[in-house]
Order: C-alpha cells, then structure tokens, then sequence
C-alpha cells in the first residue's frame, strides 16, 4: 500500500494553504506511477484522475514542469486507449 499525506501541526499559520497545489501535484504523480506499474494498490485510479488532480495543482508552476507532466499524462493515456 501507498500511503501519501501532508501533516500540518496545530497552530501553524495559513501560509500552507499555498502548498495545497504542490501536495495535489505531488499526488497526482504517485497516481501515475501506480498506473503506470499497473499496481495491485491502484484501486479505481484511472489517467483522468491523474490529469484532474494534476491541473488542479498547476498554479505553481514557474518553469512549466507540471503543465508538461499533465501533456505526458494526456499522451500516455491516449496510447493505453490504443491498446
């Protein structure tokens, strides 16, 4: 089992409201690697998962980096429709 979680301590200000996007981001890249492994632990994961969590975390994305892993996303869910 893959286990994936952001602890926030009691007290700490709302400054990690920002990191909300890179945890989704974060996560959406773990769903993609069980997909890709074809993992026992994937449960109901699917690409369009992957690709909606993703582009909900794009908002820091200064050099493109999450933006392009939604395009390859895109690209290999589109190959495995093929198969």
């Amino acid at each position: 089992m893959t286990v994936f979680y952001e602890v926030i301590p009691i007290g700490v200000s709302n400054d990690y409201v920002g990191k909300i996007d890179d945890f989704r981001c974060a996560s959406s890249v773990a769903m993609f690697g069980q997909l890709l492994r074809d993992s026992d632990f994937k449960g109901e994961a699917d690409y369009d998962q992957v690709i909606h969590l993703a582009k909900l975390g794009l908002a820091n994305d200064e050099h493109g980096y999450r933006k392009e892993f939604v395009r390859l996303v895109e690209l290999v869910k589109g190959i495995s429709a093929q198969e």
